[in-house]
């Protein structure tokens, strides 16, 4: 009965090792930000890594779009999106600052009080 158990329990283990990546901490240099030659009123937020990234932004704005501009409603970057391994998504051109964790938006600790305080899961 007892190696029938212990069996399964590596069995078990090998399965979650194979469907769960092992995600770990921060995944800033995975990011780029590069300009779009379609849509000129947007820009791209590349993810080179090949792991799913979630990217935290802001906007740093003279001019309307209040609700992207950094530091605004008690946090400092404003907008989040899951990017694929090797993809992108858009967002408003304009100077935008940036962080990202690896794995999907569970991975972030907390959405950051100040440009540099971004916290990852098992990157603390």
């Amino acid at each position: 009965m007892f190696k029938v158990m212990w069996l399964m329990f590596i069995a078990m283990v090998f399965y979650l090792y194979l469907i769960v990546p092992a995600y770990a901490g921060n995944a800033k240099e995975c990011i780029t930000i590069r300009a779009d030659s379609v849509y000129t009123s947007k820009v791209k937020i590349f993810n080179s890594c090949d792991v799913v990234a979630t990217a935290v932004w802001c906007h740093k704005l003279n001019r309307g779009y209040k609700a992207r501009q950094c530091g605004t409603n008690g946090r400092y970057y404003q907008n989040y999106g899951t990017i694929g391994a090797n993809d992108y998504i858009y967002t408003k051109s304009g100077a935008v600052f940036f962080d990202a964790c690896k794995g999907y938006y569970g991975s972030l600790v907390n959405h950051a009080s100040s440009e540099s305080t971004l916290r990852c899961k098992n990157n603390l």
